[in-house]
């Protein structure tokens, strides 16, 4: 008889906490499928307590319904790195440069550079009397000066490695528009593609000794290693120009 006693007693205090833990349920959304709606309504809804009492307008412990706040995507400011020179600082000192100038600039250049090149017009390099531009000068649009345009080229010039600069751009455009015979490089937009450059290295060294006794009875072998490794991350911020040649007479 105890023993029934005390399985009747467990099994109440059973039913008795299982309400308590449905107090704590939190939807963690503010959408709610038709599902969790009742759900909601359950623990919300009226409870019979142990005295046969109605119990109303209990809230949950926890509410179900929490605004979790947005976070940014980099804890840090996009601010780009040496690589990018604005070049509203640059025509600040110097809007015309020459084709040799650009060259030079083009010979101490380091790392990849993509050009897309999108012609309005064709020039022949090899007609009798063709000659480049001796000079281009370079400048926003606000700065383009007066008289007959002539559009010859749109397009964009990205560094397509670490190691291109800002000026290695320019310099790459102020040689083709030379060739294509224009005086002004228009430039529309410029900024920097954010990656992520990432590095590691390794190394590792090994040795081994064998023994082996004179009675062939007994014998030993011994291994041993190091290694050693290690690697940075960063962001690298990679300027592109967008641009356009113009011949103005």
């Amino acid at each position: 008889m105890k023993f029934k006693t005390i399985i009747a007693s467990i099994a109440m205090l059973c039913l008795i906490a299982v309400p308590a833990v449905a107090d704590t349920v939190n939807t963690g959304a503010a959408g709610l499928s038709a599902a969790a709606q009742g759900q909601q309504q359950a623990i919300n809804g009226p409870l019979i307590d142990q005295s046969g009492q109605k119990v109303v307008n209990r809230g949950a412990i926890v509410p179900a319904d929490i605004a979790y706040p947005g976070f940014n995507a980099h804890f840090d400011k996009a601010t780009p790195d040496h690589r990018f020179i604005p070049i509203k600082n640059i025509i600040l000192l110097q809007e015309t440069y020459s084709a040799e100038a650009a060259q030079n600039m083009l010979d101490a250049a380091e790392g990849d550079i993509e050009l897309k090149l999108r012609p309005l017009v064709k020039v022949d390099t090899k007609a009798e009397g063709y000659a480049p531009s001796d000079a281009v000068t370079v400048g926003t649009l606000e700065k383009l000066p007066a008289g007959v345009r002539t559009q010859l080229a749109l397009g964009t010039c990205a560094a397509d490695g670490v190691d291109a600069i800002s000026v290695d751009l320019m310099a790459t455009l102020i040689a083709e528009a030379s060739k294509m015979q224009a005086t002004h490089i228009v430039f529309m937009g410029e900024g920097v593609n954010r990656i992520i450059k990432s590095f590691s290295w390794g190394v590792g060294l090994s040795s081994s000794y064998a023994y082996l006794s004179d009675d062939d009875k007994s014998g030993t072998l011994t291994t041993g290693g190091l290694g050693v490794s290690g690697g940075t991350s960063g962001y690298k911020h990679l300027p592109w120009l967008q641009f356009a040649f113009v011949k103005i007479q």
